[in-house]
Order: structure tokens, then C-alpha cells, then sequence
């Protein structure tokens, strides 16, 4: 969570989408598995992808 948000911050960074695709990869990862655990973390996750200003 700590990776997907420093990366967010950063200014031109790709689409959420992409992020925790290349993310899931480069940590060696499973995507659906990750992607299940973001989801399970509802709001925190919701609010790291809208607060991108």
C-alpha cells in the first residue's frame, strides 16, 4: 500500500490501473491477489486513487 501511494503521489504517474499492474509484477506478486486485498481495503485505497492533486 505504502509503494502504490508514494507512487501515485508522483507527478505524471500512470493511471491507478496500470500502477498496481506494474507494482503486482516488479513485487513479484499476484495480480488478482493484490488486486483482492486492495479492494479489501476499501476507503484508504479509494481515497489514495482520488487524492492525486
Amino acid at each position: 500500500m505504502l509503494r502504490l501511494a508514494l507512487e501515485l503521489k508522483k507527478p505524471g504517474s500512470p493511471p491507478v490501473e496500470v500502477l498496481v499492474s506494474q507494482l503486482a509484477r516488479s513485487m513479484g506478486l499476484n495480480e488478482a491477489s493484490f488486486r483482492r486485498f486492495l479492494a479489501q481495503q476499501g476507503e484508504l485505497f479509494t481515497a489514495l486513487a482520488t487524492d492525486r492533486g
